[in-house]
């Protein structure tokens, strides 16, 4: 499966490396400064010193929470969906770094507006800066690109709403309630079907 990762500053290479070896593909990611704008080409302004122009560009391309007018709040999610489209990735994986008291929030109310009212599948974790407990993360991240992969076959073979719930609620790894297999199945339901000739 294809993620999209998003969150606080996090510079450790080993993270990524942890995600895909649990099966999933990082094709973006977008921490305060990752990848992505990280490329983009900062333009010097006339009478602009190069250092002004690279603070300018990162207050103005910056996605850290701590901007919070409504026009960020929502177009960071908006952006968050962009660039889960145009990577053509299956889920988005919110991190933020412990004590990270902007990303704490923005983490939990990404998390339910991604899935809720864009109808991306994303999962939310706090990490230390240190990767302590890879344990606890490799379990998560495996539960998370299993759900992803069970969403992937439901499209592919359309099978009916019961066996749905069933598979949602017993196999996924969330392993939550009917109530989110119910929430999830809503979600699927608002999304295009693909069949897959046997």
């Amino acid at each position: 499966v294809r993620v999209v990762l998003a969150g606080g500053e996090n510079d450790d290479t080993y993270f990524t490396k942890l995600i895909e070896d649990c099966g999933a593909f990082v094709v973006a990611d977008r921490y305060c400064f990752g990848s992505l704008p990280g490329r983009e080409e900062i333009e010097i302004r006339d009478g602009e010193t190069a250092m002004n122009a690279i603070a300018r560009h990162y207050i103005d391309t910056n996605e850290c929470p701590r901007f919070m007018n409504p026009e960020k709040v929502h177009g960071r999610k908006k952006y968050f969906k962009q660039l889960a489209e145009d990577y053509n990735a299956d889920g988005l994986i919110i991190q933020q770094m412990k004590f990270c008291e902007y990303w704490e929030y923005e983490r939990m109310y990404c998390q339910h507006v991604m899935e809720s009212d864009y109808g991306l599948p994303c999962m939310g974790i706090e990490k230390e800066y240190v990767n302590t407990s890879t344990g606890q993360l490799r379990t998560r991240f495996q539960a998370f690109v299993e759900a992803l992969e069970r969403i992937r076959l439901i499209f592919a073979h359309s099978i009916g709403t019961s066996e749905l719930e069933k598979r949602l609620r017993i196999e996924t790894g969330f392993r939550r309630s009917i109530h989110h297999a119910r929430k999830l199945l809503d979600l699927l339901r608002r999304l295009p079907v693909k069949t897959i000739s046997d």
